[in-house]
């Protein structure tokens, strides 16, 4: 694979990058910067000269002030304390803060929108609310950006690109120790993010100072609106403030309205009315959601963002009505749900100007209507739930579609997206890159997640949520994951290079010096999988090739060392040795044995209780990966003990009386299935104690692992749990 290739560079190459940003090498800085200060200032003729050269601190000391605006937005205030913080942390110098009512002076690290910057200096329309600036002018340094959440972003790219710091988790972050910070003449660094709306819907970006850190602005709550406070005021507050959560039809019109309003929901293909989904084209549908919405705005009179969004569920309606739109808009189900959504926002648009409606395309609706577009105040969000995520949307649409003729789109995902862009400046992603059948499955899919984002980008999408563990924690690598997709949904156009190099400095900087051994396994995994596809829900047999089922001995035999004793005293015997006497499979998978063996060294080259805690959460992964192989080997024997009794009774007539027969053999079926099932349950408990010492306590989504006793520990991991 390319990355292979390469891989050897990237960690040089974001060396090389981050040494460019400094003038000297600030650990060990060449001659003494004070001379080095002293010659720069003067000319040829003793005249002493503007320097460009920042020397923000010479052998720890510092002239500089850091100046915020006497009236800074409350993140700009966090923004110039950020900076304060971390640069003590890395020079022992804590620079002071000052406002911009004091005198101007020389030496001054601008933070945000102050008196100090000249008439048009930076062009805030251009940055909106996230987009930042970072140069220098003269001995003065400007990070400036959005007020809302941009100059905090630029005072953590500077920190980040700039001085080396790294943020990669709440906890783990790689801080630099320089006593003199000496930086060239910094050109313009202008970034405005390509989304305007960007979030990591996984739990372990639950902290509001990690999100800024990361340029993430999304906090959707998960309908608990009083929940609402990820990414609080204090960072930035988030990019948009939801009034409710997705999936709200069910809230506006019960099931329970079904008795006394059938007229209220669908009808399906088969004429009947079902609680699946409404009727689009009642007019007491409509009225209600109008209220509905009303109620929500009067309730939390801040939020900007309030769904019309469709149950989980297909049942699309079918009455005269819907159907004739349906028609009319090219026989898809997104046609009547546009056109109510469409009509409820244009209703509240006049007394909710500020506030925009949203709405899933989602499974049946995910097809894109061919004569109505979203009115201004409508955003589309659609979802790849049926996509695959093995290969890159581009590549690969094998298993595309929905299950059902009712929520199956006729077209491939990409065209649908193409289709909905072509419609809509308001077009936001709902994607998924986790493994919902089990959070602690190796899910290959780091070398299509940059193609992906630029895949987006490319194609009109202006936000991405990316939904995961919400509230819960997993094993794989979802810490991991998450830094590299807040890279690229800030900058979804950095080269596949500079996203590898991205990944191998958070491996080197959170699982310390056995990082290369991790990054051979997600190498491997990737290689393994390549060739199959798999969507949302897979089993681990899906993602990676189990090895082929050998036959082991004749389906008429049985081992020689079976005795009619051994039937009629069952419950001694160790039925387990026998459990795969006609089939098995032969070898143990690669990714299950190498995986074992890279993470050994992984964890034997850690060094620090954090390491040794984030390899050994990580390597949960090839013990589940394992508990579901083993779980297949057992399926694989589960008719052996039956064959045997019966073919030891053909071969040896008569050694067994024929009540012995009638009476043993479903016994002894019964007692080696119990005796092999409870040692793999036993492995499970073991597995399941481990998983939560590390802080997992649910396995896939809405099955809790928490209550030992409810889990029936005989199965594979996903079934632990009904």
């Amino acid at each position: 694979m390319a990355k292979k290739l390469v891989s050897m560079l990237l960690a040089l190459s974001m060396m090389l990058t981050m040494l460019a940003a400094c003038n000297n090498d600030p650990v060990d800085p060449v001659g003494d910067p004070n001379d080095q200060q002293q010659e720069e200032n003067q000319g040829n003729e003793g005249e002493e000269l503007v320097s460009d050269v920042l020397n923000l601190v010479v052998d720890g000391v510092s002239d500089y002030v850091i100046v915020r605006g006497e009236n800074a937005y409350i993140s700009e205030v966090t923004a110039s304390t950020e900076l304060q913080k971390y640069l003590k942390q890395i020079s022992g110098v804590e620079i002071p803060i000052v406002t911009d009512s004091t005198a101007p002076v020389e030496k001054e690290i601008v933070v945000g929108k102050t008196n100090r910057e000249a008439d048009g200096e930076f062009d805030r329309d251009e940055l909106g609310e996230d987009g930042l600036v970072i140069k220098s002018n003269g001995q003065k340094l400007f990070l400036v950006g959005g007020e809302q959440r941009g100059t905090l972003y630029a005072v953590y790219e500077f920190l980040e690109a700039y001085l080396g710091c790294r943020f990669y988790t709440v906890d783990v972050e790689k801080i630099p120790e320089m006593k003199t910070i000496i930086l060239d003449k910094i050109e313009e660094d202008k970034q405005i993010p390509v989304f305007e709306y960007r979030e990591i819907d996984w739990t372990c970006y639950s902290n509001g100072y990690l999100c800024a850190k990361r340029k993430v602005n999304g906090d959707f709550a998960h309908g608990n609106v009083e929940q609402y406070n990820r990414i609080y005021e204090e960072v930035g507050g988030p990019f948009f403030t939801p009034a409710d959560d997705g999936h709200n039809l069910q809230r506006i019109i019960p099931a329970s309205m079904f008795a006394e309003h059938p007229e209220y929901f669908a009808l399906n293909e088969n004429g009947k009315r079902t609680t699946d989904q409404l009727c689009f084209t009642n007019p007491d549908v409509f009225q209600i959601t109008v209220d509905y919405l009303r109620n929500l705005k009067a309730k939390y009179p801040y939020s900007t963002f309030i769904p019309i969004s469709q149950n989980d569920t297909g049942g699309y309606c079918h009455c005269d009505e819907c159907e004739k739109v349906n028609q009319e808009e090219g026989g898809v189900n997104s046609g009547p749900m546009l056109r109510f959504v469409n009509k409820v926002a244009a209703e509240l648009k006049d007394e909710m100007p500020d506030t925009y409606v949203w709405t899933y395309a989602y499974q049946g609706t995910r097809e894109a209507p061919i004569n109505t577009v979203p009115e201004d105040n409508v955003i589309i969000w659609l979802c790849t739930i049926e996509c695959c995520f093995s290969h890159t949307f581009e590549e690969c649409s094998k298993i595309d579609h929905a299950e059902n003729n009712d929520q199956k789109s006729t077209k491939s995902f990409v065209q649908d997206l193409k289709d909905w862009s072509a419609i809509t400046n308001k077009l936001y992603i709902w994607n998924y890159s986790t493994n919902f059948s089990n959070w602690c499955n190796t899910n290959p899919n780091f070398d299509v997640l940059l193609e992906d984002m630029r895949f987006f980008a490319d194609n009109g999408v202006s936000g991405i949520n990316d939904q995961s563990m919400w509230g819960q924690v997993g094993g794989e690598f979802e810490e991991l994951r998450c830094y590299l997709l807040s890279k690229i949904m800030w900058n979804p156009y950095m080269t596949k290079e500079e996203f590898y190099a991205h990944m191998d400095d958070f491996l080197e900087g959170y699982y310390g010096k056995g990082w290369k051994s991790i990054r051979e396994f997600i190498d491997l995994a990737e290689e393994l999988s390549e060739p199959y596809c798999w969507g949302i829900y897979p089993d681990a047999d899906e993602v990676f090739p189990w090895p082929e089922i050998i036959k082991t001995n004749d389906s008429k035999s049985y081992p020689e060392d079976i005795t009619a004793d051994m039937f009629r005293n069952y419950e001694t015997v160790d039925w387990s040795s026998y459990w795969h006497w006609f089939k098995d499979y032969e070898f143990v998978p690669q990714i299950i044995t190498e995986g074992e063996r890279l993470f050994a060294d992984a964890l034997a080259a850690a060094e620090t209780d954090q390491q040794k805690f984030a390899v050994g959460k990580s390597a949960l992964q090839v013990e589940v990966i394992r508990s579901y192989f083993e779980n297949k080997r057992l399926n694989t024997g589960s008719q052996a003990i039956g064959n045997i009794f019966t073919n030891f009774n053909k071969a040896n007539p008569g050694v067994l009386t024929d009540d012995e027969v009638k009476t043993l053999r479903i016994p002894v079926i019964r007692f080696a299935s119990q005796q092999v099932r409870n040692a793999y349950a036993e492995k499970n408990k073991a597995l399941v104690e481990k998983l939560r010492s590390y802080g997992v306590t649910s396995v896939r989504e809405g099955r809790s692992i928490m209550n030992i006793d409810i889990l029936d520990l005989t199965q594979a991991p996903a079934d632990w749990q009904d």
